[in-house]
C-alpha cells in the first residue's frame, strides 16, 4: 500500500512541477524568439451576446466601451431580451459610435441559443480579430483590449485569456472562485506547456476567418453548451495559440448567487467533457482520480498505523509544493487569500466534479441561453 500511496503521490506532483508550476513564468514577453507580432494595435471586433441582461450592460459595457484602443468596434448581439435591453443600447449608442447592435426576434421556427447569438455577432464583425467577453464581465482597466491584442501575431489563431469572479462574502463565493483559478491554472499553464485544450468565453480571441473556415459551432451545435471551449478543444494547437496573462488583460464575473444555479451552471459545463480529443480527456481525468485515491490511501495508512512516518514525510511534500503553487496562483489572479482554502477545497472538489460529471445528461434537457 506505501509503495502505490507513493506512485499516486509522484503522479500528483507530475502535475504541479511540470504543469502547474509554470504558473511562475506567467508574463506577456514584447519580444520572444521565432514569433512574429502583427502591426501594433490591429484593429479588433468585440462581440458580446446578451440576453435579459439590462442591468449588468448598463454597469459594465461602457467600460468596454471607453478601452484606450484606437480602432475597435463593439457587437452587442441583443438575443430575444424581454427586458429593457433594447433601451439600454440605444441609450448608449447615441453616446458610443463604435457600438454597433443586432437585434434577434423571438421565431419558435428557429430555436435560439448563445451559439447561434455568437455566429450572427462573427458575421456581423469587420475585423479579422474577435474578442468575446460576457455582458456581466468587467474588464480590469482600461488597457484590457490592448493587453489581449499584444498576443496577437501573424501565426496566431487563439489568444486565451483569463476570466475570473468578483470577489463577494460567503463559502459559495469562495468555493466559486477558488474552482475557477485552479480551473484557469490548468489551462493555462496547460496551453503554455503546448497543450490548449479550452478556454472560457468571457476573454478570448479568435480569428474571424478561422471561424467561417471551420464551420464554427457545425461539429457540436447539438450541445447547449461549449461554444467556447469546444471550439477551442477542436483548433487549438501549440503553434496557433498564445496565452494573455498580465492582470490587465484579465475579467471578472458576477458569481452565481446561490448553491442551485451554482449546480446547474456546473453540470451544463459538464456537458462537453466527453467531446474533447482523447488524450485531453485522459490528462484532466487522470488528475482528479490520482488526487482522491491519494487521499484515500493517506487515510488507511493513517488508520492502520503503517509506515506512518514514511506517509506523513510524503504527504507533506506534496501540500508544501502544492500550497507554495496555489499561493502563486492565486495571488497572481488577484486572490491569494484563497491559498488558505486550498487544502480543504483541494478534497472537496474532485468529489463536486464527480457529481456534477456524472448528473450533466439532465442538465441537456433544461432549456438555458449560455
Amino acid at each position: 500500500m506505501l509503495i502505490t500511496f507513493a506512485f499516486f503521490a509522484l503522479v500528483q506532483l507530475f502535475y504541479y512541477l511540470f504543469y502547474y508550476i509554470r504558473v511562475f513564468n506567467f508574463r506577456n514577453p514584447e519580444n520572444l524568439k521565432n514569433e512574429k507580432p502583427l502591426p501594433k494595435q490591429s484593429p479588433v471586433s468585440i462581440v458580446i451576446c446578451a440576453k435579459n441582461e439590462e442591468k449588468n450592460l448598463a454597469k459594465y459595457l461602457p467600460e468596454i466601451l471607453t478601452q484606450n484602443y484606437p480602432d475597435y468596434e463593439v457587437i452587442v448581439v441583443n438575443d430575444c431580451s424581454i427586458d429593457s435591453t433594447e433601451k439600454v443600447l440605444t441609450k448608449l449608442k447615441n453616446t458610443y459610435k463604435q457600438l454597433y447592435v443586432k437585434t434577434i426576434t423571438k421565431n419558435d421556427c428557429f430555436s435560439h441559443g448563445k451559439k447561434q447569438a455568437l455566429t450572427i455577432g462573427l458575421k456581423a464583425a469587420k475585423n479579422d480579430w474577435i474578442l468575446l467577453t460576457d455582458a456581466d464581465c468587467k474588464p480590469a482597466g482600461k488597457f484590457w483590449l490592448a493587453e489581449m491584442q499584444k498576443q496577437f501575431r501573424t501565426d496566431t489563431d487563439f489568444v486565451i485569456g483569463y476570466g475570473g469572479y468578483l470577489g463577494k462574502k460567503g463559502l459559495l463565493n469562495k468555493l466559486i472562485c477558488f474552482d475557477t483559478n485552479f480551473i484557469a491554472l490548468q489551462y493555462l499553464t496547460f496551453a503554455k506547456s503546448g497543450m490548449p485544450y479550452m478556454a472560457v468565453g468571457r476573454n478570448l480571441a479568435y480569428r474571424r476567418e478561422l471561424f467561417f473556415r471551420t464551420k464554427g459551432f457545425e461539429r457540436h451545435a447539438h450541445i447547449r453548451s461549449g461554444d467556447d471551449d469546444l471550439f477551442v478543444n477542436a483548433h487549438a494547437r501549440k503553434k496557433n495559440t498564445q496565452i494573455a496573462t498580465t492582470p490587465e488583460s484579465f475579467t471578472f464575473s458576477e458569481p452565481e448567487q446561490s448553491w442551485n444555479h451554482w449546480i446547474r451552471q456546473k453540470q451544463r459545463h459538464m456537458s462537453t467533457g466527453n467531446i474533447y480529443r482523447f488524450w485531453h480527456k485522459i490528462i484532466l481525468g487522470a488528475e482528479p482520480f490520482t488526487r482522491i485515491i491519494f487521499y484515500i490511501l493517506f487515510a488507511l495508512l493513517v488508520v492502520k498505523n503503517s509506515y506512518l512516518w514514511i506517509s506523513f514525510c510524503i504527504f507533506m511534500v506534496r501540500a508544501i509544493v502544492q500550497q507554495i503553487i496555489f499561493y502563486r496562483a492565486m495571488k497572481h489572479f488577484g486572490s491569494k487569500h484563497l491559498a488558505w482554502f486550498g487544502f480543504i477545497f483541494d478534497l472537496i472538489l474532485p468529489i463536486l466534479n464527480f457529481y456534477f460529471y456524472t448528473t450533466r445528461d439532465k442538465r441537456r434537457k433544461i432549456s438555458k441561453w449560455k
